[in-house]
């Protein structure tokens, strides 16, 4: 009786959200996005044939173009800002110009650069509201942002906290708390404090980037904790469209057959930009299945969309 009253709660959640969502789409006045730059400043792997720099993370500088206007958006700041900082000069962009800056979830290889970031420029930070909560493995250990600067971060006024989908750009959504709806997607070896007792974490600040193309939606993931079939689920639900694309880490490196064989077959037919905690393993299994649909993405990995 208990979980048929949270389902139904969440329906009701969602089916507000989504309302909300849908007057705002059908605004006359928004802005198409006319084109989609994506440059990957920072992965666990750099190619030979590359200058870039690789670190344990995940850094995308994201370019959006609409008719007369351009934003740029900062998905996660890796481990440290040093690798940014060396990739943004080799790739000729300028940090100064982002606009917002989006953090994925409170651990340090999402958010390890942010704050000497935030001491170079002033933008708004989207988040979800427990990004600073104790974060770690056992035996213990801490994968949280850097201890060092929580104080010094939450005494910056540049973060926007919600737990709701949010248009940060036209056509530009992070996504909010993704509801956990099937089996085989758990969140598992991670821990957080809760009233003084240790418990697992179920990572509720797992967030993701959903961008309207018009026809279709481009998801970007920084670890898919709460499963990349529940993120793209969650996208089309709210958005009403469907996923085309996904870039980011799938974090099934360490995933059982049968998470790995669920998540293949229900990724069928998108174009999939892999990388980070995917596993080496895993993405040649997507490639054996889906050969050029997808790709091993590296620091200075590249993507260009011209729409409409």
């Amino acid at each position: 009786m208990r979980c048929s009253i949270i389902f139904i709660f969440m329906d009701q959640l969602i089916n507000g959200v989504h309302n909300m969502i849908n007057k705002q789409l059908n605004r006359t006045d928004l802005s198409m996005i006319k084109e989609l730059n994506i440059r990957v400043l920072c992965d666990d792997l750099a190619q030979f044939h590359t200058l870039a720099l690789a670190q344990h993370g995940v850094s995308y500088y994201i370019k959006i173009k609409y008719k007369g206007d351009e934003k740029n958006l900062l998905f996660d700041t890796g481990s440290s800002y040093n690798v940014i900082s060396y990739n943004t000069s080799l790739f000729n962009i300028d940090i100064k110009k982002i606009d917002a800056v989006t953090i994925s979830h409170g651990h340090y290889d999402h958010g390890g650069g942010l704050l000497e970031l935030l001491n170079i420029i002033n933008a708004p930070v989207f988040a979800h509201p427990t990004i600073f909560k104790e974060n770690f493995t056992l035996p213990y250990s801490y994968v949280g942002i850097p201890k060092e600067d929580i104080k010094d971060l939450k005494n910056k006024n540049n973060f926007v906290f919600t737990k709701d989908p949010m248009e940060i750009f036209p056509g530009v959504w992070t996504s909010g708390e993704i509801p956990r709806v099937n089996k085989f997607e758990n969140v598992e070896d991670l821990y957080t404090i809760d009233n003084g007792k240790v418990v697992q974490d179920p990572m509720m600040d797992d967030t993701s980037l959903y961008i309207d193309l018009g026809d279709s939606l481009f998801l970007i993931s920084g670890c898919s904790h709460a499963g990349i079939v529940n993120i793209r689920d969650y996208a089309e639900k709210l958005l009403g469209k469907k996923v085309k694309y996904i870039l980011g880490g799938l974090h099934l490196i360490n995933a059982n057959k049968g998470r790995v064989d669920f998540t293949i077959n229900s990724l069928e037919g998108t174009k999939l930009y892999l990388g980070h905690c995917t596993g080496e393993r895993v993405v040649n299994s997507f490639i054996e299945r889906y050969g050029t649909a997808v790709k091993r993405i590296h620091s200075g990995f590249e993507i260009l969309l011209k729409l409409h």
